[in-house]
């Protein structure tokens, strides 16, 4: 995109103060203003022979950046809904230019611009310095930016910072939806440390604390606060469950949130003195974890894992740790030897391959009709399946079959459930 060079220019135009413009740059811009004098837009002041040589070179950048950017609006427009061939293509060039102008944002402000005017970028000194060149710049691919915030909002790219001006915007935009929820959370009665990880995150948010601002962290904070309000306004008696829930719903998968939800699910399963009522517990809140289904398409850090999905590991693997403890304490637990003498007697023979087998055994957790530990699924199939070909299956070979599906198990498998289907027609039919 030609007109971008105007940025390339700019960076590479030497606008020490110390420089006189040569002749032939001064006439260059007097005959670009005189062209672009009769357009009220970009507001020319008159007898443009009469500027002194800074006022000159300033309103020269300013004219030729706004009528860039328009010409980038119009090319843009073009490039990404009429030349585009599909989706992908429009996400990609809408794309490319966002890195443009996010790199040159920070290249601007880390190279060209003092520390101390990052806040007055959109002031402007009488001087008209080489410094306020530069903010015409920033301010132009600001507003380049915004034009693609508003025309390709849905092919923005997730993950490039979101321009200072429109993250400021958002803010604003969303300060009484977080104020309402940081009050209250405050004035709900929860755990200290469960209230001040949502607490500090809002106050952040209002206070524009967070180091980069991405699109995706946009978005989720617009859910979060959103999600918020609706609990506290439509939610009656909310408990602290029920607000635990919400944040595994919203992915605020904060390191201390994960820390308290374990913490909490402990205490409440260590009110049973038996391991079978501690499996219990755990198994009711294993159930109500899995049926959970995600309010956004976030987490609140993008780096870690779900928090849903670290909270059902831990289940599983606690879960697994008691009923090997309830086992050794009820003296269920064979030697390996005693395992390995009966390993090959009374199994029911399945006339299905370890990898088919294993895929149904999915099927029959994703549709619910199997609610139990996985490890303690693959132990159990291991150890009292076989198949026509091997009489012996390892643990390790379901696991990995389980996770594992391919296209040829998926025919396979649906084969066996018409013929379930089949079945169970006949068995109808003998019925009337």
């Amino acid at each position: 995109m030609e007109q971008l060079i105007v940025f390339h220019k700019i960076f590479h135009d030497d606008l020490s103060p110390t420089i006189t413009p040569s002749y032939q740059k001064k006439r260059e811009y007097k005959e670009f203003l005189s062209n672009h004098s009769g357009t009220a837009e970009y507001d020319i002041p008159e007898q443009i022979g009469l500027l002194p040589d800074h006022l000159l070179r300033f309103y020269f950048y300013k004219v030729l950046l706004a009528k860039n950017v328009k010409e980038i609006q119009l090319e843009l427009y073009q490039s990404v809904f009429i030349i585009s061939k599909n989706e992908d293509a429009m996400k990609n060039e809408v794309a490319r230019i966002q890195r443009y102008i996010s790199m040159n944002i920070n290249k601007i402000k880390l190279v060209f611009i003092p520390k101390e005017e990052h806040h007055l970028m959109q002031c402007f000194s009488d001087s008209k310095s080489a410094i306020d060149i530069y903010k015409l710049a920033y301010n132009s691919l600001v507003d380049l930016h915004e034009y693609l915030d508003i025309s390709f909002q849905g092919y923005l790219h997730q993950h490039i910072l979101v321009p200072c001006k429109q993250r400021k915007r958002f803010i604003e935009e969303q300060r009484p939806k977080a104020e309402y929820a940081l009050n209250a959370v405050n004035n709900f009665e929860i755990a200290d440390e469960l209230k001040t990880q949502v607490s500090s995150t809002i106050e952040r948010f209002l206070n524009d604390g967070f180091d980069g601002f991405t699109y995706s962290q946009m978005d989720y904070c617009k859910r979060l606060n959103s999600y918020l309000n609706r609990f506290f306004q439509n939610t009656k008696a909310p408990s602290q469950e029920d607000f635990v829930m919400l944040l595994i719903q919203l992915n605020f998968n904060r390191n201390g949130v994960l820390k308290f939800s374990i913490e909490f699910m402990n205490k409440q399963a260590a009110k049973n003195e038996v391991i079978c009522d501690q499996l219990e517990t755990l198994s009711k809140y294993l159930k109500m974890i899995n049926s959970i289904q995600h309010l956004t398409n976030f987490g609140y850090n993008e780096n870690l894992f779900p928090l849903r999905e670290q909270l059902q590991d831990w289940l599983d693997t606690k879960m697994c740790d008691l009923s090997l403890k309830d086992i050794k304490e009820k003296k269920f637990l064979t030697t390996t030897q005693d395992k390995q003498k009966t390993r090959h007697t009374d199994k029911l023979a399945i006339n299905l391959s370890v990898d088919d087998a294993a895929l149904l055994l999915k099927v029959f957790f994703e549709s619910g009709l199997l609610n139990m530990n996985k490890t303690k699924a693959f132990e159990y199939f291991a150890s009292y399946f076989k198949t026509a070909n091997r009489d012996d299956i390892s643990q390790k070979s379901v696991k990995n079959n389980f996770y594992n599906t391919t296209e040829k198990n998926i025919r396979s498998i649906r084969n066996v459930l018409n013929n379930f289907q089949k079945s169970l027609d006949a068995i109808e039919k003998n019925l009337s």
